[in-house]
């Protein structure tokens, strides 16, 4: 993009020199401005619609920050809100979103929510703000993802159908899956469909995982990689993303047969 200037300065070495230090200052915020239109954008064209608002007074006991995200899901602070302010929302998000803000907050409820004020993504905190009527809450995780659960304990795969010696423990915890593949079992001599689940973050869910060994553990590729689970070793939960198989049984076992 470029950038034109109505530089007044005389003709000396001085004036000359505190032009150039002035544009390069106004560059800069420029580039800043640009980066931060950036985000806006980016996030205002991934962002679901909605047909309804209302209108969200901001409570005087609470600091309340208007936040959006950056491209990575990074939350940002905007400003922060002025006790009394009021603004017209049109959309109510719940979920993993909604649970950053309150961790950058500081400050959980249980039902936690966002609050997205009308024509910008730019967001508030459900618990600093009260709602002149009730609008209909979205969960961004099972809009957004494939979600499964795990009602019994399941062994873990890598892509070639090889046990990685590591279970998932019993929970009711939601877990990204990316991936539905059919795999050939070369233990089992069968070819059985699989969910991949995504890498781990290392967090609390290591908790959920247990190992056949420590040495296996102390190695284990599955927090960078993840790893496959059968389908039939786990629920889908309800209302996420469904997935469609990226090969079919016929093609597995091809593809087993040539290594």
């Amino acid at each position: 993009m470029v950038q034109f200037y109505n530089v007044k300065f005389l003709l000396s070495l001085s004036n000359l020199t505190n032009a150039i230090v002035q544009i390069i200052t106004e560059s800069n915020l420029i580039v800043d401005l640009w980066q931060l239109s950036r985000i806006s954008d980016f996030n205002f064209n991934n962002t679901k619609t909605s047909n309804e608002e209302t209108t969200v007074t901001v409570d005087a006991n609470y600091s309340t920050p208007i936040i959006t995200f950056d491209n990575s899901g990074k939350v940002i602070e905007v400003r922060t809100a002025t006790p009394g302010e009021k603004f017209t929302v049109d959309y109510l998000e719940k979920g993993s979103r909604a649970d950053k803000v309150a961790s950058y907050i500081g400050q959980f409820g249980g039902d936690q929510a966002i609050y997205r004020i009308k024509r910008t993504n730019n967001w508030l905190y459900s618990m600093g703000v009260t709602p002149a009527s009730k609008i209909t809450a979205h969960n961004y995780d099972l809009e957004n993802y494939s979600l499964v659960k795990f009602p019994k304990a399941a062994d873990l795969y890598n892509g070639n159908g090889v046990s990685l010696n590591a279970k998932m423990k019993k929970n009711y915890e939601w877990w990204k899956v990316d991936k539905l593949v059919y795999i050939w079992i070369p233990s089992e001599n069968k070819i059985e469909e699989f969910y991949h689940h995504s890498p781990f973050t290392k967090g609390y869910e290591i908790d959920y995982i247990q190992y056949a060994s420590y040495e296996i553990g102390a190695n284990t590729t599955i927090y960078d990689k993840g790893a496959y689970v059968k389908t039939s070793d786990v629920q889908l939960v309800e209302n996420s993303i469904k997935l469609t198989p990226s090969n079919t049984p016929e093609e597995a076992q091809a593809a087993a047969m040539k290594k």
